[in-house]
């Protein structure tokens, strides 16, 4: 994942996120800004299946993405693997 997020220069957006324009003074690069952030969103969504696309619909900021996504997939893999299955046939 690194390696493509590097190669779309999105891996800032989600690791070492800068910090916003300013949008009255910084137009341009604020909505730059956004788009990226947008695309880091999109780019990490499609990764991950599509019940697990449902789950983290509401999600907009690439970190808290990330975050979510880690801690989800923390921990025990057995146990995480069997509840992630359970959530999946409640839907």
């Amino acid at each position: 994942m690194k390696l493509e997020l590097s190669m779309v220069q999105l891996w800032e957006y989600i690791f070492n996120p800068p910090p916003p324009p300013h949008p009255t003074y910084e137009l341009r690069a604020c909505r730059a800004w956004t788009s990226n952030k947008r695309l880091a969103c999109a780019f990490l969504k499609q990764a991950i299946s599509p019940s697990e696309q449902k789950l983290c619909a509401e999600q907009e900021d690439p970190v808290e993405l990330w975050t979510y996504l880690k801690d989800r997939h923390g921990g025990a893999v057995p146990v995480k693997q069997v509840r992630l299955l359970q959530e999946a046939l409640t839907m």
